[in-house]
């Protein structure tokens, strides 16, 4: 039964790290890097350029520059128009599929902020 349990804790482990990187290579990942210019400064710039993005699935790391990655999320970047207001924010796949939605607000424009192309990062990462 012990032998049993380890293997299932093992094998759950290696399936939930799976896909995910601890160094960024930024050479190898450089044709799928996205230019994200939202500031949260003007709402109307940044609702312009989150439409660029609809349905584009992102991978949005944070590492220093040696490419040791700090945090590694996917998601995509969402609006919201609420009487003369609109929002842009940024909403983990997993938030948007559930019921409950989450928003985070990255500053894109950070140095040490990289955003890619899901699918092109994920047929690069699987060679």
């Amino acid at each position: 039964m012990k032998k049993l349990l380890y293997t299932f804790f093992t094998c759950l482990i290696s399936v939930c790290s799976s896909g995910q990187i601890k160094t960024l290579d930024f050479e190898r990942f450089k044709d799928c890097k996205l230019n994200i210019s939202i500031s949260y400064k003007d709402s109307e710039k940044d609702f312009t350029e989150a439409e660029r993005f609809k349905d584009t699935e992102i991978i949005l790391i944070h590492a220093n520059k040696q490419g040791k990655v700090k945090s590694f999320e996917r998601g995509y970047i969402s609006t919201l128009v609420k009487n003369d207001y609109k929002g842009t924010f940024f909403e983990s796949s997993e938030s948007k599929n559930s019921v409950q939605h989450t928003a985070k607000f990255p500053l894109f424009r950070d140095k040490n902020c990289y955003c890619y192309n899901a699918k092109c990062f994920d047929a690069i990462n699987t060679k």
